[in-house]
């Protein structure tokens, strides 16, 4: 009679095995883990039958972890841990003492992590404060309807980089004695799941205020966009999906210059104008608060307004300043002040012909070469070369061309019956503004 029974016990042991494997919602382990002395049956509650904060998490996983504080001793924890169709029960601490019966905390996240007494979580989590065990000999008996959620699930498609919800309650640093988390900010590096292509999901809950709520993003570099919900709240358990400032443009925006950088050193000729705004850009590109501040180093220099209206004053080097007014950001920009002459050059591009005792032969040719870098178009309005023995200059050659600001031209000359002597200069008269002007090149054969 005593062989019967045990037959039969076992039989039954194998029907619940079986029926356990089978539903998630009452699952058996009779494995010992690292507990000498001690089996275990565990029952744990579905996920499904909670509210979905998760839009995946409906059943139970392979890898899934509880926390579990025994009779709200944060320093007796046990670690169970799914592999598919058991829970295995593990120690977390080094002891850990079942009484014969008591109270149980568990806790469920996507991230679970025990480092000195301190249990963070992060993502979406479950949990209860009323599971149970009971001792039956040498067999622990584990209840926990895992029915609870703190957090919401807010998922934000077209959220900018580096930015994350303001005020949104994190549930990161658990006490788990009495099931409660600490007010943290990690600036949403705890509680922010970036999915790519600038969708994120965030963990936490969200205070609202007469009713609506206002779900304000931020970055670590004052900027902000904010966007009021009217009528609605964010519980724990809710699942929402919201489009954000890159997708939808009825998002309130403040956007701060976190950068100014110049385009280059500015050129500038006596009495020229320009635009300062016209040699720097400000990032980010999509910056609200754009306005900025200009001071020159030099007055007599260069000047430049309220507007950014720059005007050069005399010949010299001076600096522009460039500063945001809502941030501390700056640049520096290098103006040149320049006179004309200082922009027009001419040179000598060589000499075709014959030369004996320094004395240039008739028919001989010149190549001359006139330029104007200036941002002004002038008039050449002739050349004429000069003996380089006497002194003497011969007859003006009539040009009379528009140089335009940038560019050159190059003429030839050709040496009459009597020749010249070395070195042979060229005179290139030019005008501007009803001044004329008179620039020379020297070629030394």
């Amino acid at each position: 009679m005593k062989k019967t029974n045990n037959i039969l016990t076992v039989f039954a042991l194998l029907i619940v095995l079986v029926i356990t494997s089978c539903s998630q919602d009452n699952i058996l382990s009779t494995k010992t883990s690292d507990f000498e002395n001690l089996r275990f049956k565990v029952n744990v509650g579905n996920p499904i039958n909670t509210r979905a904060a998760s839009d995946g998490k409906t059943a139970w996983s392979k890898g899934d972890q509880i926390y579990v504080s025994i009779d709200g001793d944060r320093d007796n924890l046990c670690n169970l841990v799914y592999d598919g169709s058991d829970w295995n029960v593990n120690k977390l601490t080094s002891t850990v003492d079942f009484k014969e019966s008591g109270k149980l905390n568990g806790v469920f996240a996507d991230t679970l992590k025990y480092i000195n007494s301190h249990i963070t979580t992060w993502g979406d989590i479950l949990y209860t404060d009323e599971g149970s065990y009971k001792k039956d000999g040498d067999v622990v008996n584990i209840n926990l309807n895992m029915n609870k959620r703190p957090v919401a699930k807010v998922k934000i498609n077209g959220i900018p980089d580096g930015f994350w919800i303001e005020n949104m309650k994190e549930y990161s640093s658990l006490n788990i004695s009495d099931m409660t988390w600490e007010d943290t900010s990690s600036e949403g590096k705890l509680n922010k799941e970036d999915e790519g292509n600038q969708t994120c999901t965030f963990y936490g809950t969200l205070a609202a205020n007469d009713g609506n709520t206002t779900i304000r993003l931020i970055n670590d570099k004052g900027a902000y966009y904010s966007k009021t919900f009217t009528g609605k709240s964010i519980a724990a358990g809710d699942y929402i999906t919201v489009q954000g400032p890159e997708e939808s443009n009825d998002w309130n925006a403040m956007i701060p210059i976190d950068g100014i950088t110049s385009k280059g050193d500015v050129n500038l000729m006596i009495d020229g104008t320009d635009k300062i705004t016209n040699h720097y850009t400000l990032s980010p590109i999509d910056a609200t608060q754009t306005a900025c501040e200009y001071t020159s180093s030099d007055n007599n220099i260069v000047t430049v307004d309220n507007d950014g209206n720059i005007k050069a004053i005399s010949r010299g080097q001076a600096t522009i300043t460039v500063k945001s007014k809502e941030s501390n950001v700056s640049c520096n920009i290098n103006v040149s002040v320049k006179d004309l002459t200082d922009f027009i050059t001419a040179k000598s591009l060589g000499m075709s012909g014959v030369s004996i005792n320094g004395h240039i032969q008739s028919n001989s040719t010149f190549s001359w070469y006139f330029s104007n870098g200036s941002p002004v178009n002038v008039k050449l309005i002739s050349l004429q070369l000069v003996d380089g023995s006497t002194g003497n200059a011969g007859n003006e050659m009539n040009i009379n061309v528009d140089v335009n600001a940038g560019s050159a031209v190059s003429y030839s000359t050709t040496i009459g019956f009597l020749g010249i002597n070395e070195p042979v200069t060229c005179r290139f008269k030019y005008k501007y503004n009803s001044k004329t002007y008179v620039i020379t090149a020297v070629c030394s054969n």
